[in-house]
């Protein structure tokens, strides 16, 4: 069974557009079809131009095309992080502006992290639609504090849960410690334990028994 790869490279680990375009490169030989492409170094410390992210995203799509891979580019924008200046308005604004340019530059979604509010988020949905080409847009499941049904009629075709699996894990690993420390009783923690045979019928994609 084959199932495609998207892989979260971040700011692409490089800043001019060719040497961003190496990289990537290399990320599709490995086998991925999609990536995530953020628009500043450090979650907004160093936000990029528009025009400079665009050729960046260019190069990439640029690539691509000349490998024969359909690579699907999300394109993360920082500017909803605390470090950039600027008001909510004006932050919501610059983010409409860079996801059309970035869609016109070849873009095939848009993710505006730490923008998760459900009042915000039609509205930019309904900016992005009015664009050329219009797109889906990602959100990061843990800001937005919605389900998945009123994520979806805000217009949102993307979820990204980040390290949320990785907190919850060791959330749990520490509740089980902190019990074990104090003498506590394990039972409370293997209760609806996942099996091994589900385990191993999720990896091979078999029904559950």
């Amino acid at each position: 069974m084959q199932v495609p790869v998207t892989a979260d490279m971040e700011w692409g680990y490089a800043e001019q557009p060719e040497e961003v375009a190496a990289n990537m490169r290399r990320v599709l030989q490995a086998g991925a079809v999609g990536i995530n492409l953020e628009d500043s170094i450090r979650e907004g410390e160093v936000l990029f131009p528009i025009d400079f992210q665009c050729a960046r995203i260019r190069a990439v799509r640029e690539m691509a095309q000349q490998e024969g891979v359909p690579l699907f580019i999300n394109a993360r924008t920082d500017v909803f992080w605390p470090v950039v200046p600027g008001t909510e308005a004006e932050k919501f604004e610059e983010a409409v502006r860079r996801a059309k340019a970035y869609l016109e530059a070849g873009a095939d979604c848009f993710y505006p992290i730490l923008l998760g509010d459900l009042d915000a988020l039609p509205r930019l949905h309904a900016a992005i639609a009015r664009s050329a080409p219009p797109a889906p847009i990602n959100v990061l499941a843990p800001t937005s504090h919605a389900t998945l049904r009123e994520l979806e009629a805000a217009g949102i075709a993307r979820v990204s849960l980040g390290p949320a699996f990785m907190w919850a894990a060791l959330t749990a690993m520490r509740n089980i410690a902190v019990s074990l420390q104090s003498y506590g009783s394990f039972d409370a923690f293997t209760r609806d334990v996942i099996t091994m045979d589900e385990v191993r019928a999720y990896i091979r994609q078999e029904p559950m028994p």
